[in-house]
């Protein structure tokens, strides 16, 4: 995602920047909404210094610190509600946050150190922005890939277009937009979205990631240093499996 200047409505609290025009003012998010944004970023922030992850209030023996992974999340509701909104905040939060150094960081403890030189466009911490329909399959033959290989090689060329490297270890964010289109158009049951993903979701805590170390076509797995985020106005077609913790588990109704 690019930094915007103005378009949107910017979350109470997070920007100065509204929506400029009759419909200015401020969007209004629901207080476990905003307690997940603030959580997101100060994830970020000890991931980005080696610091241990807070424990999950929500899950007690949480196994993810200190994975990002914890934070997967689906936003859901009518459209128009904001859930695309969530996202732009989060990014030009990061973008503030990381990218515009007008002084050099000499603290080699801040994560910043080192990075000042980024250009204000070019955010340490990348949401790559992708839509579901992008991510669809005609059906299963030995040259086809399925939906979540398909993700991850157009991850690995976003990571290699970010990082220079398509199995860097750098924290970013996946966000993958009406992601009910993303499916197999051939499958017998249409209703079940998203079912090709539980083997990319699911296998973070014991993988490399994206299919480092020659199993580029075998095992892709989300990066432990990624979240993923998708947003959808069709919450239960999504396969349930998808929808369990350490998938998708934390979900955000936006209606």
């Amino acid at each position: 995602m690019i930094y915007d200047e103005g378009g949107y409505l910017g979350i109470k609290g997070y920007s100065s920047n509204t929506m400029s025009g009759e419909s200015e003012g401020t969007l209004l998010f629901a207080p476990e909404t905003l307690e997940f944004f603030e959580r997101i970023l100060k994830d970020i922030d000890n991931f980005l210094s080696d610091a241990d992850l807070d424990p999950d209030p929500g899950f007690e023996n949480d196994n993810y610190a200190p994975y990002l992974v914890r934070n997967n999340c689906i936003l859901y509701g009518a459209p128009g509600t904001g859930k695309t909104e969530f996202v732009r905040e989060l990014n030009r939060m990061l973008i503030e946050k990381y990218s515009q150094n007008e002084e050099p960081i000499t603290d080699p403890n801040d994560p910043r150190y080192g990075l000042e030189n980024n250009q204000p466009n070019q955010p340490l911490v990348p949401i790559f922005e992708i839509n579901g329909e992008r991510l669809q399959t005609g059906g299963q033959t030995m040259k086809d890939l399925n939906t979540h290989e398909k993700l991850a090689e157009i991850i690995k060329v976003l990571k290699q277009e970010a990082f220079g490297d398509a199995f860097s270890t750098k924290p970013y964010i996946v966000f993958v937009d009406e992601a009910d289109q993303a499916r197999n158009t051939m499958a017998g049951d249409k209703a079940a979205l998203l079912e090709e993903w539980k083997n990319f979701l699911s296998n973070a805590s014991d993988s490399g990631g994206l299919g480092k170390d020659g199993q580029d076509a075998i095992n892709p797995a989300q990066d432990r240093n990624s979240i993923f985020i998708i947003a959808t106005n069709n919450y239960e077609a999504i396969d349930p499996a998808i929808k369990r913790r350490g998938r998708l588990g934390k979900k955000f109704n936006f209606t």
